[in-house]
């Protein structure tokens, strides 16, 4: 298993951690976007002799059906 985590952020999910939201946000989360917190395990094994000098991440996020979404 890994750490690799995508947690829907909501109003409550700021109330519980004593977070303010403006209400632009807040108004976005009710009526027109999702918010997600996403954590991604990396796990970086350079050969002997190598360094990391630069990390890029590209990533492409697929919504998939689910019977809160109607499909």
């Amino acid at each position: 298993m890994t750490g690799d985590r995508l947690v829907r952020l909501a109003e409550d999910t700021f109330k519980n951690s004593a977070t303010e939201l403006n209400e632009i946000y807040r108004q976005q989360m009710r009526e027109q976007f999702d918010f997600y917190y996403l954590t991604l395990t990396v796990d970086l094994r350079p050969g002997g002799g190598c360094e990391v000098l630069q990390l890029k991440i590209q990533s492409a996020l697929k919504m998939e059906p689910t019977e809160e979404s109607g499909a």
